[in-house]
């Protein structure tokens, strides 16, 4: 999860004076807002597989649980007004989901040592957490190194085993593996930054 003031890139390399730069660290920068906002807005706010949008929540106090929903287009309906009479009122429609979405941009694959947000908008797709889910658990996304050789001995992390998130969690940092923080990869835990 992007936080709400993201710091610049510029920012993050001096924090870390050379070392490794972590991948939940560079999903947390304003160049990679910048650049999920500009894929998700391109793609019209909705997944490219099952064309949800996110979904809005409402903590429902009086049966103790959160509601999840879309806001649909106004609809016309009779509703009483405070004289107690029926009139014609535009309200917007509401569909409940059994469960919450949110969007998040996938790289088609990925190249050691990129930045998130250096890829060009073709490789990257907006997609809602379960559409991704079961992207990563049905396809193994290929990696090249910057020479654009496909690396196929990659080890999963030990923790996640190569999913990245863990969707029970997703309202934890949006489920993000803490050991790899979405990398997926023992070997792409951390990325050399060379600026």
């Amino acid at each position: 999860m992007i936080p709400a003031n993201p710091k610049p890139f510029s920012e993050l390399l001096q924090e870390v004076d050379g070392e490794y730069v972590p991948y939940l660290a560079l999903l947390a920068t304003l160049e990679w807002r910048d650049k999920r906002s500009e894929i998700i807005k391109r793609d019209d706010y909705r997944c490219t597989s099952c064309s949800h949008s996110a979904t809005e929540n409402h903590w429902d106090s009086k049966n103790q649980r959160l509601i999840h929903f879309w806001w649909g287009d106004d609809e016309l309906t009779f509703v009483k007004n405070e004289e107690g009479k029926q009139v014609l009122t535009a309200l917007p429609k509401i569909t409940s989901a059994s469960k919450p979405y949110h969007l998040q941009v996938h790289h088609r694959f990925y190249i050691r040592n990129k930045l998130p947000w250096d890829y060009s908008s073709e490789i990257l797709t907006t997609l809602c957490n379960w559409c991704h889910q079961e992207l990563h658990l049905n396809e193994v996304v290929k990696v090249y190194d910057e020479g654009n050789n496909l690396l196929t001995d990659l080890t999963p992390c030990s923790r996640c085993n190569g999913a990245g998130w863990f969707p029970e969690y997703d309202h934890v940092n949006a489920g993000l593996c803490y050991r790899c923080g979405g990398a997926k990869f023992e070997e792409l835990i951390k990325v050399k930054v060379d600026r």
